[in-house]
């Protein structure tokens, strides 16, 4: 309930709504949102590419959410479509019971994702970082002012925040924890996220590097301090996953299209806690997801679109 005091007046009169119609306690509905911040193993990537990095120069995002859920997923993962009284119309990946999100895209084509980092000041007395990623959905009509919102909103805990889309296209990763804020600008049109801070200069604790490590280990991947092999046939030990996906699209600079997902590449995500995957196509209101079944990167991607009505199958 520390963190309860810093949403916002409608998201905490939406749980209330949510709590009763559920026959749960209000308490218990606030918990459920905010254990990503609580439980910090959240170990996801996020990649946009767009202008001279793509073939006709459109925005491409792609996310992976890697998480341990104890199952959750197989039976309570959904897209959710909101119209809310202010603001702009979104569509977030979630599970039910969960009203915020970890993969958002708005009716302004704007794209934000979470990526947990660690090594710097964690806190519960800031906005949740997955109800960031609603805020920034639900009001920022350019990657700009989805950045102003980060950096003037109260933060809780280590976070590499992608937000990405707009017209003209533009990516960002704000690197933030409690006390503060760096932005880290798309360059040469492309950016690339993970869990290790690159702008704040905090170093991965080791324990944290060891379980992702372990963890990349056991989905199969060779790997080393977060690192795989193999991966697209580059072939390189002791990679980041970010510097991987960076790898991955300097290889493949001026021909990546739709039909290109780094996301799923061998490496990029942790196949033994892979949630959900998606590939979005935000100047296009489009997008792909896997999501329900682990590790969703080696599923089929189901194909939506964001329309003024809702989202509708592109199936």
């Amino acid at each position: 309930m520390v963190m309860e005091k810093y949403l916002p007046a409608e998201y905490r009169a939406e749980l209330r709504a949510l709590a009763k119609g559920a026959e749960v306690s209000y308490p218990d509905i606030v918990a459920l949102q905010l254990f990503g911040d609580v439980q910090r193993g959240q170990l996801c990537t996020s990649y946009a590419v767009f202008g001279p990095a793509t073939a006709n120069g459109e925005c491409i995002v792609g996310r992976n959410m890697d998480f341990i859920d104890h199952g959750v997923s197989s039976y309570a993962a959904c897209l959710i479509h909101y119209t809310p009284a202010s603001g702009i119309p979104f569509v977030t990946t979630s599970w039910c019971g969960i009203i915020n999100g970890w993969t958002a895209m708005n009716a302004c084509g704007i794209v934000c994702a979470n990526n947990s980092a660690y090594g710097g000041k964690d806190s519960l007395e800031g906005l949740s970082t997955c109800f960031m990623v609603r805020k920034v959905a639900q009001f920022a009509h350019t990657v700009e002012e989805g950045v102003r919102i980060v950096q003037e909103t109260p933060r809780a805990c280590g976070t590499n925040l992608i937000i990405a889309g707009g017209d003209p296209p533009n990516a960002a990763i704000v690197e933030f924890d409690h006390d503060q804020a760096i932005v880290r600008w798309a360059k040469k049109g492309y950016v690339c996220a993970a869990n290790n801070f690159r702008a704040l200069g905090f170093k991965t604790p080791t324990s944290a590097e060891e379980g992702l490590a372990n963890a990349i280990t056991e989905s199969g991947a060779t790997a080393g301090n977060g690192a795989a092999a193999g991966t697209g046939g580059a072939g390189h030990l002791w990679l980041t996953r970010d510097e991987l996906l960076t790898l991955l699209i300097r290889d493949n600079y001026g021909r990546i299209d739709d039909t290109m997902n780094f996301a799923a590449a061998e490496g990029v995500p942790i196949r033994s806690m892979n949630l959900h995957s998606a590939l979005l196509f935000p100047q296009r209101r489009a997008f792909r997801v896997s999501m329900g079944k682990v590790p969703a990167a080696d599923y089929p991607y189901r194909r939506f679109r964001l329309t003024e009505g809702g989202v509708v199958s592109d199936e």
